[in-house]
């Protein structure tokens, strides 16, 4: 909360990890969480979220997702079409009630500095900004939905403040567009996120400093618009539990081959925090440290690669170390606490699954204090 405007709260994206004892421990922290299936609502009510602090993201919601949801009675449904809208109509005709919900707006003019971009330009996600107006008028024949709130993802993994405020300045202004066309004022406003965190020794980290007072800023300039009671959002997955994970991995072997070193691990794209990384695809090496016992210091430039039977199971091409790494080091890759063991291909090749192990806080501090990983591994 140390960046986030007072009067606008935090939820947590489950798609970056969804590990249900990571979700009891975050709830605790923000106000709520975001998910994109019936699963990951079926995982937050298991840890303990309550329903009226879930909300519901993502294209091709099925008819049983939304039945669900509506049973479950979240806090609010995000619609991404007209055909979708209709869907929740139909459902919630059949209990008798009105559903409360929220429209994915894409909008015209983004930042173009967002490392994956989910708004501007033709996207799979929401509603263009330009057919609100039809949009608004063509839900009239809903007896059964009310649209309340509005939700803005624009893009992800932003390192720039600045990319981030010009985000979430547009967001509210399609809001306030939105209101206008609604003809009434919105109990919702979720401006998206998009918080980096750093993949590559050569990106800095994010600025929170000047990122809390640029949007100190722009908030108390737009909340004049909007009514006393509604609720402001942003949502966070990567940023809140990436810096938290550790990829580690063993070398089980050693060769060259024409003038290259390989090193090669026993956890590669199988596990997930390899080319893709927090959500994204990797063009440069990863953030990585190393640990064995007797290493002499001697410069070497390695690939490191995975187990698994195709050319692009790499994890980094030709990286330095001031150190030779041999057969039972290891190698461990920072910052690799979302999108990982979720988005692995774990069925792949059929190997052992990796395993994801949680350790507390204070574990936690005492490894950063002595500025290895020694009391980490010993742990396994």
């Amino acid at each position: 909360y140390e960046a986030i405007p007072k009067g606008i709260d935090i939820l947590y994206s489950l798609k970056a990890n969804s590990n249900i004892h990571l979700i009891k421990t975050i709830y605790q922290k923000v106000y709520g969480v975001e998910a994109s299936s019936q699963g990951e609502i079926y995982l937050a009510l298991q840890a303990g979220v309550l329903a009226k602090d879930i909300i519901f993201v993502g294209p091709a919601k099925k008819e049983l997702e939304l039945e669900y949801a509506i049973e479950k009675k979240i806090s609010m449904i995000v619609v991404d079409s007209f055909s979708e809208l209709e869907k929740i109509n139909r459902i919630a005709c059949k209990h008798g009630m009105v559903a409360e919900v929220s429209l994915r707006i894409n909008p015209q003019e983004v930042s173009s500095h967002s490392s994956i971009r989910m708004g501007g330009g033709a996207k799979q996600f929401g509603i263009d900004e330009e057919k609100i107006k039809q949009f608004c008028m063509d839900i009239c024949v809903f007896r059964n939905v009310k649209v309340v709130g509005m939700h803005c993802y624009i893009g992800t993994q932003n390192l720039k403040y600045e990319n981030l405020i010009f985000n979430f300045e547009t967001a509210l202004d399609v809001a306030k567009r939105l209101q206008k066309n609604l003809e009434q004022k919105l109990k919702f406003v979720d401006i998206g996120g998009g918080f980096g965190i750093p993949n590559h020794i050569e990106e800095s980290e994010l600025d929170l400093l000047n990122l809390k007072k640029e949007f100190e800023i722009l908030f108390q300039k737009n909340r004049e618009y909007f009514s006393d009671s509604c609720c402001f959002f942003v949502e966070s997955g990567r940023f809140i539990v990436g810096p938290s994970g550790y990829f580690v991995c063993k070398i089980i072997d050693k060769k060259e081959s024409r003038g290259k070193t390989f090193l090669i691990v026993d956890g590669g794209t199988n596990c997930g925090p390899t080319s893709y990384i927090n959500g994204r695809f990797l063009r440069r090496n990863p953030i990585i440290s190393f640990y064995g016992e007797n290493l002499k210091k001697n410069r070497m430039v390695v690939d490191i690669v995975g187990p698994l039977c195709t050319s692009t199971d790499f994890l980094a091409q030709d990286i330095i170390f001031p150190v030779e790494l041999n057969i039972g080091d290891y190698i461990i890759i920072e910052n690799a606490g979302a999108y990982g063991y979720m988005a692995a291909s774990k069925d792949f090749l059929s190997h052992f699954y990796p395993e994801e192990i949680l350790l507390d806080v204070e574990y936690m501090k005492v490894i950063r204090k002595k500025n290895n990983l020694e009391s980490m591994l010993a742990y396994f």
